[in-house]
């Protein structure tokens, strides 16, 4: 009687979320690492990536990030007292359970001391001046695609901090 030995290798897809390697955050220029200084950012974006990467470039541009997962998230920082809000928001648009037009429509309907009146900037990767459009007249100071441009995110930040003074 003969036995054969076969080996078999099954390559199953990771869930989502998972990583089989690190994976090294992509680099972004930064040309003025003072442009945000002391600005205090709140990031709302539900890819994971995404957010790590927008929070790295805004830190190292001089920002305090903080970085939440869903507009549920988000909400909740306006609870916190006064003088620890945020100066500004950038939000993403497309997010599940709860999207950015649905945030920005609740904080907008707060009163200006407990943030209803903060700069915020919509992050989209729908590139349409349609979703720009809707953005801008659902409460968002200002628009931006994905991925992002640097400088022009920065300016943008620039501009809305202008808003604060």
């Amino acid at each position: 009687m003969c036995c054969v030995i076969a080996t078999f290798v099954v390559r199953l897809p990771l869930r989502t979320g998972e990583a089989s390697t690190p994976e090294r955050t992509p680099a972004v220029e930064i040309k003025d690492t003072h442009a945000l200084d002391g600005v205090r950012i709140l990031v709302v974006e539900d890819d994971n990536d995404s957010r790590e990467v927008l929070q790295l470039f805004l830190e190292q541009a001089g920002a305090m990030v903080e970085s939440v997962p869903s507009a549920k998230d988000a909400f909740a920082i306006f609870q916190r007292p006064a003088n620890s809000l945020p100066d500004i928001i950038i939000s993403d648009l497309a997010m599940p359970e709860e999207d950015g037009f649905s945030l920005i429509a609740k904080i907008r309907q707060l009163p200006k001391e407990r943030g209803g009146q903060l700069p915020s900037l919509a992050l989209s990767a729908f590139a349409t001046n349609e979703s720009k459009q809707r953005a801008l007249e659902s409460g968002f100071d200002r628009y931006c695609s994905k991925p992002f441009e640097p400088d022009q995110l920065t300016a943008d930040i620039v501009a809305l901090t202008r808003k604060l003074g």
